[in-house]
């Protein structure tokens, strides 16, 4: 194996993945430490770079061959200076730069069962529920322009690898997306605190809406849906967190569906 050593301009540039600009700019994003590294490999996405300490290349031999292997450069840094690249997590000593999936509404599936995020801005949660979209065997996931970006650092971190198993189709028209669904045959479900809270038996075939966290769906999203889901509160607190609110209408979809 061959590496070079990582200059502070490459790693300046490296950093400014961290900005949505940049990566819709080089195409590419990051991942970091080993478990998201092992993902990238295992999902046949293009690895760019690679970015490790000398430590943890000592220490992950085998891992380490393979990512060299399939990275267009391979760069030597001292820990610290792989950490100011992505200061968000614990240091790892691993770092890789992997170009974007080429996805478009094109390639959006209409059967089984499909996620629709609108607004979603906070990055956690969006990548907290990409990762139970994975769990509930969601086919893809439909992301409003106007949510936070699928491959940011917090994101993909938070998805813990499931995003490079469910497909995300960024779409600056949900209403358009969401006509072409129906078209073909796909039960629209939209998540309103004016749904229906008891079972309903739902299509294999179904796509799940859910609203940004502080303002829920638009009104005109809502009247496109074939029917409307809300789901119980029987305490005293005023709203859930978006994401566990997925995690439990994912539930009740999965469960209660005609196969």
């Amino acid at each position: 194996m061959t590496f070079e050593l990582l200059t502070k301009s490459r790693a300046a540039e490296l950093r400014d993945l961290r900005e949505r600009k940049h990566r819709y700019e080089s195409g590419s994003f990051l991942v970091t430490g080993k478990k998201l590294s092992e993902e990238a490999l295992a999902s046949g996405w293009e690895i760019k770079s690679l970015i490790t300490s000398r430590e943890f290349a000592t220490k992950e031999k085998a891992l380490v061959a393979e990512l060299a292997a399939s990275a267009e450069c391979s760069y030597e840094a001292p820990l610290e200076m792989i950490d100011r690249i992505d200061p968000s997590v614990t240091p790892s000593g691993i770092c890789v730069e992997v170009a974007m999936p080429a996805r478009d509404t094109a390639t959006l599936p209409h059967e089984g069962r499909i996620a629709c995020f609108v607004g979603i801005q906070d990055p956690g949660n969006l990548g907290t529920m990409i990762r139970t979209a994975d769990w509930f065997g969601f086919t893809s996931i439909l992301l409003s322009e106007g949510s936070d970006h699928p491959y940011n650092e917090k994101a993909v971190a938070a998805s813990m690898g499931s995003i490079s198993r469910v497909p995300v189709v960024v779409s600056n028209s949900i209403e358009e997306e969401l006509r072409r669904l129906q078209e073909a045959g796909v039960y629209v479900i939209a998540t309103s605190p004016r749904g229906n809270a008891g079972p309903e038996l739902w299509p294999a075939d179904s796509c799940l809406i859910m609203g940004s966290e502080s303002e829920g769906l638009p009104e005109q999203i809502i009247e496109r849906a074939d029917t409307r889901y809300a789901i119980p509160g029987y305490g005293g607190a005023e709203s859930l967190n978006v994401a566990v609110s997925f995690g439990i209408a994912a539930h009740s979809i999965t469960s209660s569906r005609v196969s």
